[in-house]
């Protein structure tokens, strides 16, 4: 495993430290294959310096040859054990653990964010389907990842992707605040729920779009997505990897994949929609988590479900958001949260209850900041 420094090459031991004081900033790793690094380096130096410019944070890029979840694992264990890191970008297709719930072996990023939890094969087919121990998160993890493919970068969208970031972050003007919320009859006031409970606190309740019931249309819901940028999309509707379906038609990944318009944040709370496994299953593409992230849009990063089900606790997620906490600070409080209310809970047994992850670029605020 090689480690990077922003302007030099350096040994892993050389950076080991201490404990970190509540002054300092938070350490977090770049994972990403050798290869992937070369073509990659200079949009990736780049992203550091927009981070660490606008974050109180200290990026430093770790490149290697994992062949396996269980080398990856290995790898943050000793990272946040020497180093104190706190999160993880994974860049590109990096190695993905499997958990089978309900129907299908999702990815699973629970076994890099807790690496004490033992997880087992019970019928010994090759995928993990329980776990032991309480799940104690040490560590949130991003996948800066737009393939569905196990061993495809696609690194033209990566690139694209890195150079809209640093569009964003060097913009001068800061987008003035609002957020779409669409649920639909299944839901029917779940809009208004969030209007009213969530996004209040989050920005001016004026500034805030719901399409809701039978007013969560094909049509409203393209229409609301074409017209403007949002900070912050709140999505409650039956979903799966493919596809969102509205009150008259689904909205399609590759449709979203187009729009000219996004969100800097999107909350996917549709069941499956983060499962790029099952795309790459049934050889489908783009996938609908990722196509709110990786379209020629302002979208950074999208939290949604890999499994059926929904996104647990999400109120901490929102006041994380609130407080002015980056996305990946926030996902890590409410999956924490999540995985301890409800692990004992009225669920299938084996399934990570909180069933999320991240996709996309975990620095991103409702209120950024330009520059210190």
């Amino acid at each position: 495993m090689l480690l990077v420094g922003v302007a030099c090459l350096l040994a892993i031991t050389a950076l080991a430290a201490g404990p970190l004081s509540a002054a300092e900033p938070d350490r977090v790793a770049i994972l990403l294959r050798e290869p992937t690094l070369k073509a990659l380096e200079e949009p990736v130096r780049t992203y550091i310096q927009d981070v660490e410019q606008r974050f109180p944070a200290k990026l430093q890029i770790v490149a290697g040859d994992w062949k396996t979840p269980e080398e990856v694992r290995a790898s943050i264990k000793d990272l946040h054990e020497k180093q104190q890191v706190s999160g993880v970008i994974l860049v590109g297709a990096m190695p993905m653990h499997r958990f089978y719930m309900h129907d299908f072996a999702n990815p699973n990023p629970l076994y890099y964010e807790d690496f004490d939890l033992k997880f087992s094969d019970q019928n010994r087919d090759g995928v993990a389907d329980g776990y032991q121990g309480e799940p104690r998160l040490k560590v949130w993890v991003a996948n800066l990842r737009c393939s569905v493919n196990a061993n495809d970068d696609d690194l033209d969208t990566l690139k694209r992707f890195f150079a809209k970031t640093h569009a964003y972050y060097q913009a001068k003007e800061v987008m003035e605040p609002r957020a779409l919320a669409l649920s639909a009859s299944d839901w029917p006031e779940g809009g208004t729920w969030f209007k009213d409970q969530i996004g209040g606190k989050l920005l001016d309740k004026d500034a805030i779009t719901v399409l809701e019931n039978k007013a969560c249309t094909l049509k409203s819901a393209k229409k609301a997505l074409n017209e403007q940028d949002h900070t912050l999309t709140y999505i409650q509707v039956h979903s799966d990897w493919n596809a969102q379906s509205m009150e008259d038609g689904d909205l399609t990944a590759e449709q979203v994949a187009g729009f000219k318009t996004g969100s800097l944040i999107t909350i996917n709370h549709g069941c499956s929609t983060a499962n790029w496994m099952h795309n790459e299953a049934e050889k489908t593409r783009p996938n609908m988590a990722m196509s709110y992230v990786f379209g020629p849009n302002i979208g950074q990063a999208v939290i949604a479900q890999v499994r059926t089900g929904m996104v647990y606790d999400q109120e901490s997620l929102y006041e994380g958001l609130a407080a002015g906490d980056c996305v990946g600070k926030a996902y890590f409080k409410t999956k924490q949260k999540a995985e301890l209310q409800f692990v004992k809970g009225d669920h299938v047994p084996g399934d990570i209850v909180s069933g999320i992850l991240m996709i996309g670029n975990p620095f991103v605020q409702i209120r950024p900041e330009r520059g210190r």
